[in-house]
């Protein structure tokens, strides 16, 4: 039998509806796998930034003005280190603060804030010996007498020591 698009003779169609308010029974479906995922997404937070790791620590660094914008922290304890200097990168917040999660093989540590590893760069402190250490949930802050310009204080060393000769 070949339709051809005429009307046939005797033929009756029978149109199935869906029960009233089947669509409705998805909307409680629909609503458990947003709310689902969204917790998922929280828990993921939660566990990637450290907040439940009570081994690691949480510091925050309130930079000088006078600072570029990108703020490392190198963190060390004895042969460990968190990267190579000037460390690693610092997350930005609000204002002149920047946050970082310090490793819990670290959590014992030293640490040095810089901006960055040029000739001229910030840091705080200047040396290792000066280190400041690693505390949980601190907000460090200096002045700017305190955060040394690199450049600065090497000529001023080799002037000072070239005056004492």
């Amino acid at each position: 039998m070949k339709f051809d698009g005429k009307p046939i003779k005797g033929a009756t169609v029978n149109v199935v509806k869906a029960p009233s308010g089947s669509h409705k029974a998805l909307a409680p479906i629909i609503i458990v796998v947003i709310l689902v995922l969204a917790l998922l997404g929280i828990v993921f937070y939660i566990f990637s930034s450290g907040i439940l790791n009570p081994k690691t620590a949480n510091i925050s660094f309130t930079k000088p003005d006078s600072w570029d914008d990108e703020v490392y922290v190198y963190v060390f304890d004895g042969n460990n280190k968190n990267a190579e200097r000037p460390g690693q990168k610092m997350t930005k917040g609000d204002g002149k603060t920047y946050t970082y999660v310090v490793d819990e093989n670290l959590t014992n540590g030293k640490l040095i804030f810089s901006d960055g590893n040029k000739p001229n760069s910030n840091r705080y402190p200047l040396t290792d010996d000066e280190a400041l250490t690693v505390e949980k949930d601190k907000t460090y802050t200096t002045s700017s007498k305190n955060a040394t310009n690199t450049a600065s204080s090497k000529s001023s060393a080799s002037s000072s020591s070239q005056a004492s000769k």
